[in-house]
């Protein structure tokens, strides 16, 4: 029937899991109902985003693929944003958008510094680094 009792009903995302891109992060009231329905990640939606500039916020920071909304009044900043775009019609209370805009980069990743033996270095004399051998009797 549902996931949880949500005003003595319960919750089914089932009806919205086919508009969903697979494997999306999915931001949404309930991230537990898309998450056991659809099978996609979710993010927890806020419900102090009342303002475009925290709603903008929130999408940059958390960078969410997928939005999805349910008839909730505390969303109406974020149904109003540039940056979704709506993924088809609604079912079963739910709103489904996509994500649209600038990405964020990639975080940037850094190698580690190349070991001394692999690099051609010769370790300094005492340099923990420094091979010994022992004699084994």
């Amino acid at each position: 029937r549902g996931t949880r009792a949500r005003n003595a009903g319960f919750v089914s995302a089932a009806a919205i899991c086919p508009t969903l891109p697979r494997g999306a992060l999915v931001a949404s009231p309930d991230p537990w109902a898309i998450a056991l329905w659809c099978g996609n990640p979710g993010l927890w939606l806020p419900v102090d985003l009342d303002s475009a500039e925290l709603a903008e916020r929130y999408l940059a920071e958390q960078a969410p693929n997928a939005v999805v909304l349910d008839g909730d009044p505390r969303y109406t900043m974020l149904r109003r944003s540039p940056r979704l775009a709506p993924l088809g019609l609604a079912a079963a209370g739910w709103t489904g958008y996509r994500v649209v805009g600038p990405e964020p980069p990639p975080p940037a990743w850094r190698p580690p510094a190349p070991l001394a033996a692999r690099s051609g270095l010769r370790p300094e004399p005492g340099s923990p680094f420094q091979r010994t051998r022992t004699r084994v009797r």
